[in-house]
This record gives C-alpha cells, sequence and structure tokens, in this order.
C-alpha cells in the first residue's frame, strides 16, 4: 500500500488483517476504498457486507444496526446479481439480513437457495474443495423453528449430522 495505495488486493488484505485485530473501523474503511475503486471486486464487497452483519450481532445501538444492515444487505445483493445468485456464502449472509429485518419467509428463500452451492470452510468462494454447505441446513433449520415446522428442521439437522456427525450448531439445535 506504501507504494500504491490503490492496489485493490492490498487493500482488501489490509481490511481482512484489521477485521482480525479488531479495528473493525480500519476494516470498513479498507473495504470500502477497495470496492470504489474496484466495484466488480465481489469479495471485498461480500467480506464488507459481512463485517457490517458481524457489527450488527454484537452492537447495542439500533439507530447504527439498521444503518448497517442496509449496507450490509445491499452488498450482499450486489454479489448474488454480479453472480447471478450462485454465491453461498453471499446467500447466507443475506439471508441473515432478512433474518435480522424480521423477514422470515426472504431468509428461508435465500437458506434454500444457499443449499444448493458449496461454501468452502475456508471462506474462498472460488476454492472447488470446500465442504458441502452445512450452514445454509443450520440456519434453514433455525428458520423452520422459528415457523413452528419442528419435522422441516429436524431434517435440516440431521441432514447437516448426516455429513458431520460433531457439527456443534446441528447438535445444539
Amino acid at each position: 500500500l506504501e507504494v500504491n495505495p490503490e492496489h485493490v488486493m492490498a487493500l482488501s488484505s489490509m481490511a481482512d488483517v484489521l477485521s482480525r485485530f479488531n479495528d473493525i473501523e480500519g476494516a470498513v474503511r479498507h473495504y470500502q476504498l477497495a470496492t470504489s475503486l474496484s466495484p466488480d471486486y465481489m469479495e471485498a464487497k461480500c467480506n464488507y457486507g459481512k463485517i457490517l452483519l458481524d457489527e450488527i450481532m454484537y452492537s447495542n445501538a439500533d439507530g447504527e444496526k439498521e444503518a448497517k444492515l442496509e449496507k450490509a444487505e445491499d452488498a450482499f445483493r450486489k454479489v448474488l446479481l454480479e453472480r447471478n445468485e450462485s454465491s453461498a456464502a453471499a446467500q447466507i449472509n443475506y439471508g441473515m439480513c432478512q433474518y435480522f429485518k424480521r423477514n422470515v419467509e426472504g431468509a428461508k428463500a435465500a437458506f434454500e437457495s444457499a443449499k444448493r452451492f458449496r461454501y468452502p470452510a475456508d471462506g474462498d468462494e472460488n476454492d472447488d474443495d470446500g465442504d458441502d454447505n452445512l450452514v445454509a441446513f443450520c440456519n434453514l433449520g433455525n428458520i423452520h423453528v422459528k415457523l413452528g415446522s419442528l419435522d422441516d428442521a429436524l431434517l435440516c439437522y440431521t441432514e447437516v449430522l448426516g455429513r458431520q456427525p460433531n457439527h456443534v450448531a446441528a447438535l445444539n439445535n
């Protein structure tokens, strides 16, 4: 970044590092700059939305939550449009945005869609060697519980446990 402060991949990598060191404001700034310089850089856009979503989950300020939720939802929507809705991570995170907006049916639709795709364990959506997507099944199971469809929820959790018998979230549910 010292050599080229507008190097998009370096900005995104710096944002990743800053977020791991809990410098959320710095990470957000770097993701925003990366996506403004390269609007087609979907990984940075998805990571930007994810960091906002994480902040929503752990923030107490309702006014901030609403604004961050709108920005996160917008970032995931753009990724989904760019990738013809074929990003499991963006579908899952978009579903979480819908869940936080109390749009349970919207969340359910996003999680259903995400089940069709692979979701690598390391978060690299371009990695075809990733595990089958279990996150979508777990989240969908949680939605079914919320909707009172306990048989459907059990099917989702059973699917997860059939693939990964020690999956903590599925076992807890």
